[in-house]
């Protein structure tokens, strides 16, 4: 995969150039999700107004279908078909469904905590 991008073979028919410049953008918005999660998470906590947690949400799940999304579709590009189907079920499945399944059961685990 590495050998691909070098050789420019990574974005089809673009210049190394226009390339770097999409890896770039790529990178910045991968690397800016995790920022704007934690803002996500402490907005709601500092001011605990319904239209607060509303407007998170909202723009929570525009982030996510304009940032995440692409960047992680960007990510497959230089990856030949049949290892991009593979490597998007292993992430849906592992990583999806095991942070659903994770989370749940750190909920559990605090109710038995928390109760008397």
């Amino acid at each position: 995969m590495l050998k691909r991008l070098v050789a420019g073979k990574g974005c089809s028919g673009a210049s190394w150039s226009t390339c770097s410049a999409t890896n770039k953008a790529n990178t910045c918005s991968v690397s800016s999700l995790p920022a704007f999660a934690v803002i996500g998470l402490l907005t709601p906590g500092l001011f605990p107004l319904l239209i607060v947690l509303i407007v998170c949400g909202v723009v929570r799940r525009a982030g996510e279908f304009a940032l995440s999304k692409p960047a992680r579709e960007i990510l497959f590009t230089v990856v030949p078909r049949e290892e991009k189907y593979k490597a998007r079920n292993v992430i849906d499945t592992v990583v999806y469904r095991g942070g659903d399944a994770m989370s749940g059961r750190m909920v559990t685990a605090l109710r038995r905590i928390t109760e008397p």
